[in-house]
């Protein structure tokens, strides 16, 4: 137990304080006001006044292809730690001071902590500094927004909407970065590693759409927030539950291949 939790800190270390945690966050950061570009041009263009929460929205969370860019750079933040350590043979310097049991769950951890905390700071910074050239809702918008979240049409605060949308694309990348940690523990190769997600992001929708399975069943539908359930907030925990319960099951089967790829030592 005292291995595992020193093997945890130190994970939780090198996740935290490396300038890679900073380079994703930035990455996201970029990556929205990238997505954003040529609508801000044109608005400004005509005069047009646009909010924060319609930017976000249309530009940004339901941007597939922005999303499948940001699971790739979530496993920059640390999902890609295992091919450094194994090439480097800095895994077994871990091994012998703990376990393989220890080194890979405490790394299992560190990257879906430390994957959710960076694309969630790029996705606040980048709601923050675009809230410093724009209203968080424009004039001619309400108060409140009814959007397609989770189940249909649902009146929510511009805030709220924001916030909890951030939460689930966060939670999504999350899963990819396990997953991409998973498939470097089976090929140690970098490159494998960060094309991993989008990889298997395409091949699950090619699947769902020639088996035809319902909206509850598509891991893309879930992390855009797109409709699920009737019930918004059942769907928004469904969704955070199937990407937690995913993540621990590829973490699973990552610390399972690790031990046998490097034995209990």
């Amino acid at each position: 137990m005292a291995s595992r939790r020193s093997a945890l800190r130190s994970d939780l270390r090198r996740a935290f304080l490396s300038p890679r945690f900073c380079g994703a966050a930035l990455a996201i950061v970029a990556l929205c006001f990238l997505s954003m570009s040529l609508e801000r041009s044109a608005a400004l263009g005509a005069g047009a006044t646009q909010s924060v929460s319609y930017l976000f929205h249309f530009f940004v969370f339901q941007n597939t292809t922005l999303a499948i860019v940001a699971y790739s750079l979530g496993v920059a933040a640390y999902g890609h730690s295992f091919c450094a350590d194994y090439r480097s043979r800095f895994v077994r310097f871990c091994v012998i001071r703990s376990s393989a049991g220890a080194y890979a769950s405490s790394r299992v951890v560190a990257v879906a902590l430390s994957t959710f905390a960076a694309v969630l700071l790029g996705y606040a910074c980048a709601a923050l500094l675009l809230g410093l050239q724009a209203p968080l809702t424009a004039a001619h918008e309400a108060v409140s927004f009814e959007f397609l979240f989770f189940g249909g049409v649902v009146q929510l605060p511009a805030l709220a909407y924001l916030l909890l949308q951030m939460v689930a694309m966060s939670v999504a990348c999350s899963f990819w970065a396990v997953f991409a940690l998973y498939v470097s523990s089976v090929v140690p190769n970098v490159f494998v590693v960060y094309a991993a997600p989008v990889v298997a992001y395409w091949f699950t929708g090619l699947v769902s759409s020639l088996l035809g399975l319902p909206s509850f069943l598509r891991i893309g539908r879930l992390a855009e927030g797109l409709a699920v359930f009737p019930d918004a907030g059942l769907s928004l925990l469904y969704s955070v539950f199937l990407f937690i319960v995913l993540t621990a099951l590829f973490g699973l089967l990552f610390c399972r291949s690790v031990r046998k790829r490097l034995g209990d030592g």
